[in-house]
């Protein structure tokens, strides 16, 4: 029995949403419940004829509602225009894009899985998406995998950690304002 893992093995891992879904994990979930397997601008007709040999179906031509197929590309920030408003970081599934807020940022071509997400986030347009030089192997879709992962667990720590520190700040507020009360009561 196929499982998703194997199907979302063979996704490119960009976790564009090309596809309609906002990870590719979640894409091949669908595609196990039926999905069209031909919604993958990045995978291509690579990928397609991949999934139609992994899950026994009919090769079917890239929807290009979806998008077109293109060469892998990375990311380019042009530093001059950047002003360091963090939106290509917030957005970025692999942490590719480097810098702070309110300073300039650039982007790790090893660590950019050709997206395109910071591009759209971009409010003053300085981001293109350029050739990469190489195509995408299986090996940096796993790399990409195991980065959009690491991005998760990490804003779920921080997300958590966030939320206990509001509860133990509520949770102060409330024993400092029932003790001013108790006091003018005893007054």
């Amino acid at each position: 029995m196929i499982d998703v893992f194997q199907v979302d093995a063979i996704l490119p891992q960009t976790q564009c949403g090309q596809c309609g879904y906002r990870q590719c994990l979640k894409y091949a979930e669908a595609i196990l419940n039926g999905e069209k397997i031909n919604r993958c601008p990045p995978g291509g007709d690579a990928g397609i004829q991949r999934l139609a040999a992994l899950l026994n179906r009919p090769i079917l031509p890239l929807d290009e509602s979806c998008g077109i197929h293109k060469a892998f590309e990375t990311a380019l920030i042009e530093i001059e225009y950047c002003i360091g408003c963090k939106k290509c970081i917030d957005v970025c599934p692999t942490d590719a894009v480097i810098g702070v807020h309110r300073q300039l940022h650039i982007v790790d071509p090893e660590m950019c899985n050709g997206c395109g997400l910071c591009v759209t986030a971009c409010p003053v347009d300085c981001i293109s998406m350029i050739k990469a030089g190489t195509e995408r192997t299986s090996a940096m879709s796993t790399k990409f995998r195991l980065l959009f992962q690491q991005k998760n667990q990490r804003n779920a720590r921080r997300a958590e950690e966030k939320e206990k520190t509001l509860r133990e700040q509520s949770s102060s507020i409330a024993k400092k304002a029932f003790l001013s009360s108790l006091r003018k009561t005893l007054k």
